[in-house]
């Protein structure tokens, strides 16, 4: 790093200075472009507007306008999903018919197969997460049923306090806590 250190010998500190100043203004603009990228929700507005914020979209707006999540790769909206406002024509121009004699509003031939892909993959997503919540309910049935147990067994428990004390269940605590497990093993044991 030679021209960090050029005419040191002489006194001359401003260059020093100076490139302190443009390492420091670099390393500013990288964090903020991690920052931008790195928590950017995308989305487009009811007028057909892209939103750009760190925060996410308000509930009114639908899952599919929402373009970019924070980790996740930006994708562009379907035409057929922009707004009418951005699609007319400027001015009072009519609009003309494509090409072939075909309206403009019938469906692409390979919109039905991305439907049918999209269709699919949402599927596949709620398969997998009904999946996982049967396991997480099998482990909560399992959990509370050896609590149950351990918690009839009548052996002398001992818990601890918020100030840390050990303290004994008493038959109230331990009737209270039977009536919480039974409740859990209820709703998860199917």
């Amino acid at each position: 790093m030679h021209w960090l250190n050029r005419n040191v010998g002489n006194g001359d500190k401003g260059g020093r200075k100076k490139a302190f100043v443009l390492c420091a203004a670099m390393l500013n603009g990288f964090a903020a472009l991690s920052v931008h990228a790195a928590g950017a929700w995308v989305w487009m507005d009811g007028n057909g507007r892209k939103v750009y914020s760190d925060l996410p979209p308000p509930a009114s707006v639908a899952e599919r306008q929402i373009l970019q999540r924070p980790g996740m790769p930006a994708i562009q909206p379907p035409a057929a999903e922009q707004p009418a406002a951005a699609a007319k024509p400027a001015g009072n121009l009519p609009v003309s018919a494509p090409a072939g004699g075909q309206p403009a509003n019938k469906a692409a031939p390979g919109d039905d197969k991305k439907r049918k892909e999209t269709e699919q993959a949402e599927e596949a997503r709620r398969k997998a997460t009904e999946a996982k919540n049967v396991e997480i309910r099998a482990d909560n049935c399992k959990r509370a049923q050896a609590s149950l147990s351990t918690l009839n067994s009548g052996r002398r428990l001992v818990t601890t306090n918020e100030q840390g004390q050990q303290i004994t269940l008493t038959a109230s605590d331990k009737a209270e806590e039977a009536s919480r497990l039974e409740q859990i093993i209820s709703e998860n044991c199917r």
